[in-house]
């Protein structure tokens, strides 16, 4: 289905789903490793990118995405959690 070009809006109008540099109030719990810095390898072992920040939802506290930084070219895209 053709949808707008518009993020999904908390009850409060806020994007729903952000990064966790934006959402400063949530945070990895301390028993789970924090996945930022950690590297991403492929089926073939070799180096594909590695994960610069967590996108959680803030209507529902859950991890959403993980923004990973691809080794070949620098670009930032996210992987589904």
């Amino acid at each position: 289905a053709m949808r707008a070009d518009e993020p999904d809006l908390t009850i409060d109008g806020r994007p729903k789903i952000v990064p966790l540099r934006v959402a400063t109030d949530y945070h990895v719990t301390g028993r789970d490793p924090n996945p930022v810095g950690m590297p991403v390898y492929g089926a073939d072992g070799a180096l594909g990118a590695t994960v610069r920040d967590v996108w959680v939802d803030l209507s529902e506290p859950q991890v959403r995405y993980y923004e990973v930084e691809v080794a070949a070219n620098g670009r930032r895209v996210l992987v589904p959690a």
